[in-house]
């Protein structure tokens, strides 16, 4: 198929908008036949007296919230699927660092995430967007 994807990111961060970004990646990876990359980013926080619990509790959720959706894709048919937890800011490491690792042609995240107060400082997708070297979709929930 011409111009069809092979490696789409996608950017899980448990909203209802990174739901929605799922589920239009997993019909274009089933229309294209195209390995999808679950990708999660954590930024953490190191302070004074941490003894690391507070990163290996985040690390362990995170890789929870990624099996859950890796189990979500397999349920749709796509073997295909890969995850990978990073820690740091998803601004620049998705599309310059993780897009690139992957090969990917495409990106796929929510319009909005789970944090509010970045849509101050400027939101994920958009400095995605802006990024990215590759084509990327902004998927909007009913009420954006």
């Amino acid at each position: 198929m011409e111009n069809a994807y092979k490696n789409i990111l996608v950017a899980i961060d448990g909203s209802k908008g990174s739901e929605n970004a799922l589920t239009k990646a997993i019909n274009l990876a089933k229309r294209d036949g195209a390995t999808l990359h679950l990708v999660h980013i954590m930024e953490y926080y190191n302070f004074a007296g941490n003894t690391g619990a507070v990163k290996k509790t985040q690390e362990k959720l995170g890789n929870e919230l990624l099996e859950k959706n890796r189990k979500h894709v397999l349920n749709y048919g796509i073997t295909e699927v890969t995850t990978k937890l990073e820690f740091g800011n998803p601004k620049s490491i998705i599309p310059k660092k993780i897009a690139g690792e992957v090969d990917a042609d495409l990106i796929v995240c929510g319009a909005t995430g789970l944090n509010a107060f970045e849509r101050i400082l400027g939101s994920v997708s958009a400095s995605i967007t802006r990024s990215a070297l590759c084509d990327v979709l902004i998927v909007r929930n009913a009420t954006d």
